[in-house]
C-alpha cells in the first residue's frame, strides 16, 4: 500500500545521545511525496561532545557555512517547511524516532517553539525497527535473536547499511525507501502496535 501523503521521515545528527546534554547538529527530512529538507546547525557551546557520536556523524564542529543556523531556527524552518505541503499534523517515522523527537523538542522548548512543533508533528511516531520486526516475523525470521541491529535490518530487506559518516539527509532518504518497501507488503503482515508514543 502507498504511504500516506502526510508521512515524513526525520533523521537528526547530534553530538551525543542525551537531548539535555548534547547538541542538535543537523536535521534531514523526506516526505512521502519526495520533498526534502536539510539543515545543519551551529554548535551550541553550552553542550557536550561525545567523540563516539562525532565519529558516527562525521561533522566537523570547526567548520560552518553561511547557511548554518541555531538549532531553534532549524526547528522553526522544519515546521514551516512541513506546513507548506499539509496544514495538518504529520505522522513521522524513523530509526528510533523518539531519539529524534527528543532533540527537536530540546531545541524547540527554550525558544517557545514547543506548540509549533507539536502542531506539525503528531505525538505518535512509527519506529522502523518495530515495523521491520513484525515484517520479519511474517517472513519466518526472528531478528531479535540476532541482535536486531539496524544494519541487520537493512541487509535482510535488501539494502546496504548506511554509509559512515552518517548524514541526516542520506539517512532520511534511506529510511523512507525502507518504509516504502515494508509498506508494500500485504497489510496483514504489519501489526497495529508498531506505532509508539512520543512524549
Amino acid at each position: 500500500m502507498p504511504l500516506p501523503l502526510n508521512f515524513v521521515v526525520i533523521d537528526c545528527e547530534t553530538s551525543g545521545l542525551s537531548p539535555e546534554r548534547h547538541a542538535l547538529l543537523s536535521i534531514g527530512a523526506v516526505t512521502a511525496s519526495g520533498r526534502e529538507f536539510y539543515r545543519e546547525c551551529l554548535f551550541d557551546e553550552s553542550k557536550e561532545i561525545d567523540q563516539a557520536a562525532m565519529a558516527v556523524n562525521g561533522l566537523d564542529l570547526n567548520l560552518s557555512s553561511s547557511d548554518d543556523v541555531f538549532p531553534e531556527y532549524a526547528v522553526q524552518e522544519l515546521c514551516d517547511w512541513l506546513a507548506q505541503e499539509h496544514p495538518c499534523r504529520w505522522i513521522f517515522g524513523g530509526k528510533n524516532p523518539m531519539f529524534d523527537w527528543g532533540f527537536l523538542m530540546a531545541a524547540a522548548e527554550p525558544a517557545g517553539l514547543r506548540d509549533a512543533l507539536c502542531a506539525r508533528l503528531s505525538r505518535r511516531a512509527i519506529d522502523l525497527h518495530s515495523l521491520a520486526y513484525w515484517w520479519a516475523l511474517s517472513q519466518g525470521m526472528d531478528l531479535a535473536a540476532t541482535g536486531f541491529s539496524t544494519d541487520d535490518i537493512y541487509r535482510r530487506i535488501g539494502f546496504e547499511p548506511e554509509a559512515r559518516p552518517h548524514n541526516a539527509m542520506y539517512g532520511a532518504r534511506l529510511e523512507m525507501e525502507i518504509f516504502r518497501v515494508l509498506a508494500a507488503y500485504p497489510a496483514q503482515t504489519v501489526q497495529a502496535d508498531t506505532v509508539n508514543p512520543v512524549g
